[in-house]
């Protein structure tokens, strides 16, 4: 009798690990010179860094399968090279597509991570832009040609650029307060804003968020 117990017990327990829900990442890379390398999957427990995966780039491709026990964000980095950026991505059931083309990694597949990578782009698309201004500004340092109003030209586009970043992070953050894209919003940005806007974000942040701020 207790064999055929503890066989049912087994078998259950086999059930209830094989209907777990599931997730792939399907990656490629456009550098040869990317071939061979290890990535590496990370996440935060018990408010430190642990590696829990690997992944090896072969052939421009890279992949991995894992089981879901919660909707989580993990980062990705190599310590084989530095040149290739660190990027994150949202465990969540469906294939997450990973494409790296210039040491820099574009997300998609599964709905967060599409939304994650939506925000991401604008975001970027106006850091780009600040960065490409100052780039032009500097030539004209150089060619001893910069006027006080290239100067204060600067200043102001940049100014309105970060304020335009600030603004869509917030609202992003607001968006997406019941799900796991404004925590971790929260987490990447609260300290790196002005105490105006982090009174904005205290006004919808949840106690979670609160507590893991300290706030």
């Amino acid at each position: 009798m207790k064999k055929i117990v503890f066989l049912i017990m087994a078998v259950v327990a086999f059930c209830s690990c094989s209907t777990k829900e599931k997730y792939a990442i399907d990656g490629s890379v456009a550098d040869p010179n990317y071939e061979n390398i290890k990535l590496v999957i990370q996440q935060t427990a018990n408010n430190q860094i642990v590696a829990v995966d690997t992944m090896t780039i072969q052939s421009g491709k890279f992949s991995f399968k894992g089981n879901i026990d919660s909707v989580a964000i993990k980062n990705v980095f190599s310590p084989d090279t530095s040149s290739l950026m660190p990027f994150v991505f949202i465990v969540e059931k469906g294939t997450i597509t990973v494409e790296i083309t210039d040491n820099t990694a574009k997300i998609g597949g599964t709905p967060l991570n599409d939304k994650l990578q939506a925000f991401n782009d604008k975001f970027m698309s106006n850091t780009k832009k600040g960065h490409d201004l100052i780039a032009g500004y500097t030539k004209k340092q150089e060619a001893g040609i910069a006027t006080e109003q290239d100067e204060t030209s600067l200043r102001e586009t940049l100014s309105e650029l970060a304020k335009e970043n600030t603004t869509m992070m917030v609202a992003f953050a607001k968006e997406n307060i019941d799900n796991i894209l404004g925590e971790y919003c929260f987490m990447s940005y609260y300290f790196r804003v002005d105490s105006q806007t982090r009174e904005e974000m205290n006004s919808f942040a949840t106690p979670k968020i609160k507590a893991l701020l300290n706030i």
